[in-house]
């Protein structure tokens, strides 16, 4: 699947447009705000061929609440993702997790 796909769902789970790929620079984000970024690409071989590839993203979830259910839901419809970590950092929260798509 492509990675606009990836975004169009995150807009979708969000229910906003505050989503950003690569924190584009000069660009003011607005909360509660998912920023995601290309991580690793894990390819399976055979028979040396590479022949699947899965992109892992790194997805921050950023929101002022600290019982923000943002993260729930994500790991809830997606089926490749895992939480990372939390951290607070700016007067805002973060929730790291890693997804593949």
């Amino acid at each position: 699947m492509d990675r606009i796909s990836l975004h169009n769902k995150f807009e979708e789970i969000l229910q906003s447009n505050n989503v950003y790929f690569q924190s584009p620079p000069g660009v003011l984000m607005k909360y509660p705000a998912i920023r995601y970024s290309i991580d690793d690409i894990d390819i399976s071989h055979a028979d040396g061929i590479n022949y699947k590839q899965f992109k892992r993203y790194s997805v921050i979830i950023i929101d002022r609440n600290p019982d923000s259910k943002i993260c729930d839901k994500i790991l809830d419809n997606f089926e490749y993702a895992s939480f990372v970590r939390f951290y607070p950092a700016d007067n805002l929260n973060h929730w790291l997790l890693y997804i593949y798509w």
